[in-house]
């Protein structure tokens, strides 16, 4: 009896802990020097995070 509880606790866990879904805004782009427009190219792609370093 045990031990179909663990095989059935094993298979909800194993479906509980399925992947999560990434969408561009759980994207964090930090600024790209070698790109000519980095702020410009992060903002059209809807990123969730830009970095943007100031001197």
């Amino acid at each position: 009896m045990i031990r179909y509880f663990f095989i059935l606790l094993l298979i909800f866990l194993s479906q509980a802990c399925t992947a999560q879904l990434y969408t561009s805004a759980n994207i964090f782009a930090h600024n790209d020097y070698e790109k000519p427009i980095p702020l410009q190219i992060a903002y059209n792609e809807q990123v969730g995070f830009i970095e943007a370093d100031v001197f």
